[in-house]
């Protein structure tokens, strides 16, 4: 979870409240226990903005308070964002195959990815990230949060810690 302090904030976003921001892989959760652990994990740590990846059942997001926008695509697993009722998003971006969406907040583009992973997705993962992401950045103007399952190890080298020296 990112709270994003405005004193830290580029220029453009300076004097305006703090925005609780979160990323969450819900992994298809369809399990009543499962949904309202969610629901509570929300309320507890009073997110704003929730970026959500494996969807795959839009029930699963009715979270009162907060305005669901949601980009389930072809395979059946998509993206979320939930917004407090209170947060206006505006030009909602949804790519196709529903791995990435983004929404701007006064002036910040904030994207959603669930890029596919695996060795054997290898391709499809390149692919993603070369047009469909690729598409959903050139809405970016200034500030952007990039976020979500980026799935991004290719070599087994790339999930181990390797000090840097001093």
């Amino acid at each position: 979870m990112t709270e994003i302090a405005t004193s830290t904030l580029h220029p453009l976003l300076q004097g305006r409240n703090i925005v609780k921001i979160a990323p969450i892989n819900i992994n298809g959760i369809t399990a009543p226990l499962r949904i309202t652990m969610l629901t509570e994990f929300i309320r507890l740590h009073e997110l704003d903005i929730l970026l959500v990846q494996e969807v795959t059942h839009p029930e699963t997001l009715n979270v009162r308070g907060y305005t669901t926008h949601l980009n389930i695509g072809t395979s059946m697993r998509g993206t979320a964002i939930l917004a407090r009722n209170k947060i206006t998003l505006t030009n909602v971006i949804k790519v196709p195959s529903g791995r990435a969406m983004a929404a701007t907040y006064n002036g910040l583009l904030i994207i959603n990815v669930y890029a596919p992973s695996g060795t054997a997705r290898r391709t499809d993962r390149e692919s993603f990230y070369i047009s469909e992401l690729t598409c959903v950045l050139k809405a970016a103007s200034h500030c952007v949060i990039l976020w979500g399952a980026l799935n991004c190890v290719l070599q087994p080298v790339d999930t181990t810690f390797l000090p840097v020296a001093p």
